[in-house]
């Protein structure tokens, strides 16, 4: 991250660090908060390399993913691997999982893109969803959806 010099490049710089996309996944601490929900409750293995079948579940239940959906018949791709996350240096999940997730937040209006920007600010259904699932969204994570 660039060095603050002003207070809107602070406010940018906290909502990347909260919640952002990385490619085409979420990452930053709402990223990373969801890969160690997955790890806690074992809906994936260790290494983030396979999903569980009470991941299969949890995806569908919690996030609305189908589990035809991860099936990808041809696809090189990996249905599940970790990427590091740069502001937290923890893991965050990539993959077809890691993608889906994000497509699920952001058409479900949990979290909504900055034009120009790869910062997401989650919104009020999405906190409410995300503490559903349990995963932190204290009141520093992001910021309001009505503050952007």
């Amino acid at each position: 991250l660039e060095p603050v010099s002003s207070f809107r490049l602070s406010r940018e710089q906290r909502r990347l660090r909260a919640a952002r996309t990385c490619y085409d996944h979420l990452a930053g601490q709402l990223g990373v908060g969801i890969a160690e929900r997955f790890l806690d409750e074992n809906w994936t293995d260790a290494h983030l390399s396979h999903v569980t079948p009470a991941g299969v579940d949890a995806l569908h239940t919690h996030f609305g993913i189908a589990p035809d959906r991860l099936d990808a018949p041809g696809s090189r791709r990996p249905l599940l691997r970790p990427c590091r996350d740069w502001t937290e240096q923890r893991d965050h999940l990539a993959g077809r999982v890691g993608a889906l997730i994000a497509d699920a937040a952001l058409s479900n209006g949990w979290v909504i893109r900055k034009a120009g920007s790869r910062g997401l600010t989650i919104s009020a259904v999405g906190q409410e969803a995300f503490r559903r699932v349990r995963i932190d969204v204290h009141s520093g994570f992001g910021e309001s959806a009505s503050s952007s």
